[in-house]
């Protein structure tokens, strides 16, 4: 093994290799035939919002948690659908911003055109392919998000979500210290596409009823999203097996941070989707009463559960400074 000042030097003998190819939990891809034809149905059954239901809301209740039944019942009709409309607007933001400015580069870069090593990461051709199928599904989903936000009929273009910018304070913290900005993208988008799989799985449940052009892209992203959260573990795996011992701890830290980036809460969503029906002082009020930090740590925890799982099956806990990195990071309860 030879170490990096800069950490860019990973393992790639033909033993590493072997040990590879015997982590990868994706074992084939799924065939064009049967990816094309789920494509051509989602494009023929459309996401076009409709007249609002008299009888369901635009968005889950349970999904605007600083919101208690009494709020709600003292809003006019209007307001709810507003409220509604905005949380909604959120949830699809996300969807707009960490597809194009995360997770795609990172796929076009991981599939890289054919070579056999990208950052001198082995990712073998299988991989490669997944890399491809998994940018065109993501084009997709960034495509039905922007044309359901310009249903909405309303310009909220100035909003944009709080993780953004703690997500770069990350990424800035990682290039000063030399990480390879590939390497990095790789932990950031496995922590993206778990935590977006869990609640995904939440929002598809049957007995949860809202706008059915919102629940239809919902279903269809949390299929793509499962795969892709499969794939990118598969990638974490391959990543940590390859990187030099010496490097292994610097990349590990990286995880806690972006939990904590990904997860906290949107407190500037929340004091958007309030704005109009409620004064300044009263949406501070319910902001500190939903979010108290025992309450977000217990969030994250939840949200961030493969994270943990995955950093302990690789023995990354066993690194020096990690488990102190969790801890800075308030997850200390997820070190295993």
């Amino acid at each position: 093994m030879t170490a990096s000042r800069d950490c860019h030097v990973v393992m790639t003998t033909e033993d590493i290799k072997s040990q590879c190819d015997q982590k990868l939990k994706v074992s084939r891809l799924t065939d064009k035939e049967t990816w094309y034809a789920e494509a051509t149905k989602t494009d023929k059954e459309g996401y076009f919002i409709g007249k609002p239901p008299t009888d369901s809301p635009f968005w889950p209740h349970e999904f605007i948690g600083y919101l208690s039944e009494s709020d709600w019942a003292a809003m006019t009709p209007e307001q709810k659908r507003t409220t509604e409309k905005k949380a909604a607007f959120c949830y699809l933001a996300v969807t707009d911003s960490v597809e194009p400015l995360f997770v795609m580069p990172c796929c076009e870069a991981l599939s890289s055109g054919g070579k056999t090593e990208i950052a001198g990461l082995y990712i073998p051709i299988s991989h490669r392919l997944l890399a491809d199928q998994t940018l065109a599904d993501e084009a997709l989903h960034k495509t039905i998000s922007s044309d359901l936000i310009h249903q909405f009929g309303h310009d909220w273009s100035s909003f944009t979500p709080e993780y953004e910018a703690r997500t770069e304070i990350v990424l800035q913290w990682a290039t000063q210290r030399g990480l390879h900005p590939l390497i990095t993208l790789v932990i950031l988008c496995c922590v993206t596409e778990g935590c977006i799989t869990q609640f995904l799985a939440s929002a598809t449940r049957k007995d949860i009823d809202y706008e059915p052009a919102l629940k239809r892209s919902i279903v269809h992203h949390a299929r793509d999203e499962a795969r892709h959260h499969r794939f990118f573990t598969d990638v974490f795996r391959l990543l940590f097996t390859q990187l030099d011992m010496a490097c292994k701890p610097k990349y590990a830290t990286l995880i806690p941070q972006f939990l904590r980036a990904f997860l906290d809460p949107d407190k500037k969503a929340a004091r958007f989707v309030m704005e109009g029906v409620f004064d300044a002082a009263e949406i501070e009020q319910r902001i500190q009463a939903t979010y108290p930090e025992e309450v977000v740590i217990h969030s994250v925890t939840q949200g961030g559960s493969h994270l943990a799982r995955l950093s302990a099956e690789e023995g990354l806990f066993d690194l020096h400074g990690v488990k102190e990195a969790w801890i800075k990071a308030g997850l200390e309860a997820m070190i295993r």
